[in-house]
């Protein structure tokens, strides 16, 4: 989902986008807006917590997800997945897969660039175990399209969002990135959000072994911003483009979520993968006699 000051590290190639955004947790007592449900149980500045679920259409398929924030926290869930969620803990620099069906959460930990020559970085097994690259720089360049519309009861901007990642000749990683973002967006000021909050980890290397510098420009319009509705398409090196596909919100409302729904629940025991944390008891018990 889409918080659009996120670091956007786009991977290579015929990437399958989008954000798995997010949870239910309490019922929304809604007007309409629009055809639209929204409820304002608190304005921006008053600290609300948020709730919203989008609608994401790639090639024809659509999947829906639901996200819930409470800052330093956030819960995701897709419906095509009951009894999963992954929950964000920007405060803890981790991220947690919930299997409420296993009664199990697997834990992991946010990514974090050390430099080589860092007195936090892991001793070297050979002279040339880490080399330092290049450099790689991320553009982001924001353009206002002069519209106004109204959605949820908040006055949405029309922009579109051009994003392009260029390597110096001497980086490990030489892959040119350029995607498009055209759509609908509030500031994170409207509906609560801390504008200057960023929860985001640091990208491992794209090639072991060799470690670039990463940096980001921002150029146009540089505020925090939360799409409503938004197209993205990716393009190749040939600047053709590759994949296209539409996040909508569909539902957005403010109040208080309880702070439970960010947290490992009781009674749950912590899986060491991927494949402990869906193995059920029963497989377990039968394979490991």
């Amino acid at each position: 989902m889409l918080l659009v000051n996120r670091n956007f590290s786009i991977a290579i190639g015929l990437v399958t986008l989008l954000l798995i955004v997010l949870l239910a947790g309490a019922a929304l007592f809604g007007r309409s807006v629009q055809g639209q449900q929204v409820t304002k149980a608190g304005r921006a500045g008053d600290g609300a917590d948020i709730r919203y679920k989008t609608k994401s259409t790639q090639h024809g398929r659509s999947t829906e997800s639901t996200t819930l924030i409470k800052r330093p926290r956030e819960r995701t869930e897709q419906t095509g997945s009951p009894g999963i969620a992954v929950l964000t803990q920007c405060d803890m620099k981790r991220r947690l897969t919930i299997n409420d069906k296993t009664r199990r959460y697997l834990v992991t930990p946010f990514y974090k660039v050390e430099s080589p020559t860092s007195a936090n970085a892991p001793p070297a097994t050979t002279s040339a175990s880490v080399r330092s690259g290049g450099t790689v720089t991320s553009t982001f360049i924001t353009t206002d399209l002069g519209e106004r519309r109204q959605m949820f009861g908040y006055t949405a901007s029309h922009l579109k969002i051009t994003h392009s990642q260029e390597s110096s000749p001497d980086a490990c990683n030489q892959q040119k990135v350029h995607w498009e973002k055209e759509g609908w967006y509030i500031d994170y000021a409207q509906i609560g959000l801390d504008p200057k909050f960023v929860c985001s980890s640091d990208q491992p290397p794209f090639r072991p072994g060799c470690l670039d510098k990463f940096e980001t420009k921002r150029l146009g319009i540089t505020t925090a911003l939360f799409a409503l509705i938004e197209t993205l398409t990716l393009y190749n090196a040939a600047s053709d483009p590759i994949s296209t596909s539409t996040t909508e919100v569909v539902e957005l409302s403010t109040g208080r979520l309880d702070p439970a729904l960010f947290d490992i629940p009781p009674g749950y025991t912590e899986a060491k993968s991927q494949k402990e944390l869906y193995q059920d008891s029963t497989t377990r018990f039968k394979e490991n006699p």
